[in-house]
């Protein structure tokens, strides 16, 4: 498994998206979904002073992480699956938002960390920046610095705990496609051994 992390907008799903193999398959972390899903899950309920749960983000967010990891793990998913967002996020984006107490955010982190550091999966840190401003979420308005900033700290983290993400840089060319698809030929290479 190869899971793709980094701040919004730096083209993680556009360079998931390139790769024309059919051995690839995609699990994207698009909250469409769990949108969705809260608005009918709290009707009656939210009021207008409360938008969605911080806590409840927070836990369908873990929930996810640790499904995907211990499927992975028990052989039920494929070896090239390519996860768009993960754990990190996860973390990056509950300590961004203040979802949860950094202790919960911090425990996360770990428990997973603790559970893919003598596996195959994989992490990448992508990084760049998106010539074109686009407009995707709600979630649009939060700083490229602070979260570059966040997942930076991240990385660190990662490295204490046994993890050493790759890093790629995505400079929004033709060449940015050929070296990411030839990145992810030569991971599930490694994978595959």
């Amino acid at each position: 498994m190869i899971i793709e992390e980094g701040p919004r907008n730096v083209g993680k799903t556009f360079l998931i998206d390139s790769i024309q193999n059919d051995r690839y398959y995609q699990m994207s972390f698009k909250l469409s979904f769990f949108n969705d899903y809260m608005k009918e899950y709290n009707k009656g309920y939210i009021t207008d002073k409360i938008k969605s749960s911080k806590d409840m983000d927070f836990g369908y967010s873990i929930g996810k992480d640790l499904m995907l990891t211990k499927l992975f793990l028990q052989d039920l998913l494929s070896q090239s699956l390519i996860v768009d967002r993960g754990y990190v996020s996860t973390c990056v984006y509950s300590e961004i938002l203040e979802r949860v107490p950094y202790i919960q955010i911090s425990n996360h982190r770990y428990n997973i960390s603790k559970l893919i550091r003598d596996t195959k999966i994989k992490i990448i840190f992508i990084y760049g920046r998106n010539p074109e401003k686009r407009t995707k979420d709600e979630m649009d308005g939060l700083s490229y610095e602070k979260q570059l900033k966040t997942y930076k700290r991240y990385e660190m983290l990662l490295k204490q705990d046994g993890i050493y993400p790759i890093y790629f840089e995505n400079k929004f060319d033709d060449q940015s496609v050929t070296d990411f698809k030839n990145l992810i030929n030569s991971l599930l290479e490694d994978i595959y051994q």
